[in-house]
């Protein structure tokens, strides 16, 4: 529809061509304001007006629209709604799934919906009687108590005929690449390297330095492809990769390939030394610092065989704030970068509490503006209190038996616990040890939310490591050994040549 006017931009410089608004330009600008006034079109809401959310759950995703009734006495759309069911959700029973959709419509509207008079229809005949049956599955009840707080007026039925736009919304397709919410930034790659033949598939790149006569003519054909994608620096290969940031600008990183017999000791050695953490996480962390061919797979398949993970796995459910058998641990986050601050006490008296504000925050970052605790005799001490005023700090508490109101203490709670009990391979008695590690590690990882880590945030740049080329990684047990120190270095070097 908005081709013709499109082709007019086409062309820069010298080379622009001159522009001809033609019969058929003026036709598409004029469809284009036609459909811009026509409906269905976003109206803004009427607080005076009763509200309707139609919804719809299908086997992939929910969807919902947010309706209201203009002038006409026709419903018109305020806003749509629609997400990707988990694993797990696509297993529920087919009540449990409309259910869901409801819940979600009602969060994400929230604003607009609480203390006003709404009907939420769905095509789920038997959801009509949810509030009359007789026996509930533990979800329902959950689910049943959260949506007696949002109060709908009516749950009503609709013919699945009529419904056509949360229908489609639910069934919208979910396959394609995924959203700007990831930690990845975007990577630009070439042809798959597939079609080579396996015996080259791993250290192809290397042929760009020393290429063998007798390579197949596929190999051959590949690297000639490639090879805008890498540069030869002094006799060592680089990625060239185009990072797209969030502000829209493109960068042109170059990155060392790493030969792959070394590709698995340098995973290793960073997934130990960084808190053991997940796949995806890695990834990130060692994107801009390595590369080699199907290296997120590999990091994937490597991982799944750590035995300190495979000892301590990843809990689908944890308990936080009690860290047993660990002693007291205070923990801080900074709201805007989401950087972690913890120590080690032996008791969590009052005074402890407020040296380490002092001496943790206040000495290191200079005075918050606010904090957030919760309700612990600690935090509400008069000591604490007096320390606050004192220094002009104000002092909010979270709700109380609403964890959730912390969540940014309560998550690195977690995921402190995790970390020490792999650091320590079952011996938490010697934790403390490993808290500076188990901390650095969840400050240089990527947020998933933020899109940077809590260190460039705070530090405005990216840390450099150990475990980088020419800063051998040492393992802890090693630190005495002078001779296993030297070994270690003369071995990344090596691997450098």
């Amino acid at each position: 529809m908005a081709a013709p006017l499109t082709d007019l931009t086409h062309g820069t410089g010298p080379k622009k061509r001159k522009t001809q608004w033609t019969e058929e330009c003026q036709r598409s600008f004029d469809l284009i304001k036609e459909k811009l006034i026509q409906a269905p079109v976003l109206q803004a809401p009427d607080p005076k007006r009763p509200y309707c959310v139609e919804v719809d759950a299908s086997d992939v995703g929910v969807g919902a629209v947010l309706l209201q009734e203009g002038d006409n006495k026709q419903w018109h759309p305020l806003a749509y709604k629609s997400r990707k069911l988990s694993s797990e959700e696509r297993n529920y029973p087919t009540q449990e799934r409309e259910l869901l959709a409801i819940l979600h419509a009602l969060r994400t509207w929230r604003c607009f919906l609480e203390g006003s008079q709404y009907e939420v229809r769905s095509d789920h005949h038997p959801l009509k009687y949810l509030r009359s049956q007789s026996k509930y599955t533990p979800w329902l009840v959950r689910w049943m108590n959260e949506l007696e707080l949002y109060d709908p007026t009516v749950i009503s039925y609709q013919p699945g005929k009529t419904m056509h736009v949360p229908d489609a919304l639910s069934r919208h397709d979910y396959s394609g690449n995924p959203g700007n919410d990831t930690m990845e930034p975007e990577f630009l790659y070439a042809v798959s390297a597939q079609s080579i033949p396996p015996e080259h598939r791993n250290d192809w790149p290397n042929y760009y330095v020393d290429r063998p006569s007798d390579l197949p003519e596929t190999v051959v054909n590949f690297l000639d492809q490639e090879k805008d994608h890498f540069v030869v620096k002094d006799k060592k290969v680089y990625r060239l990769i185009k990072l797209k940031h969030e502000d829209g600008a493109e960068e042109i990183k170059e990155v060392r390939f790493l030969p792959f017999v070394q590709c698995a000791n340098k995973v290793n050695s960073f997934h130990e030394a960084f808190g053991h953490s997940g796949s995806a996480t890695l990834f990130d962390l060692l994107c801009f610092r390595m590369w080699w061919p199907s290296m997120k797979a590999d990091i994937k398949d490597w991982l799944q065989h750590c035995p300190s993970c495979q000892v301590n796995p990843r809990r689908s459910r944890t308990h936080h704030d009690v860290m047993d058998p660990l002693p007291v641990l205070p923990v801080a986050v900074d709201y805007a970068t989401n950087y972690p601050i913890a120590r080690a006490v032996p008791v969590a008296s009052s005074k402890a509490v407020a040296d380490f504000l002092y001496e943790e925050i206040v000495m290191r970052f200079c005075c918050p503006k606010e904090i957030v605790t919760d309700r612990g005799a600690n935090f509400m001490s008069k000591v604490v209190r007096f320390y606050t005023e004192c220094i002009k700090i104000a002092h909010h508490f979270t709700s109380a038996f609403h964890a959730r109101s912390n969540s940014k203490c309560e998550r690195y709670n977690g995921i402190l616990k995790q970390m020490l009990r792999k650091y320590t391979n079952g011996a938490l008695h010697i934790w403390d040890q490993y808290l500076d590690a188990a901390l650095f590690a969840c400050r240089i990882r990527t947020h998933t939310t933020a899109k940077y880590s809590p260190y460039y945030l705070t530090y405005s740049r990216d840390p450099i490591l150990p475990g980088d080329f020419l800063r051998p990684y040492i393992p802890d047990h090693a630190l005495k050994d002078s001779r296993v120190i030297a070994e270690l270095t003369t071995q990344e070097l090596e691997n450098l040549d």
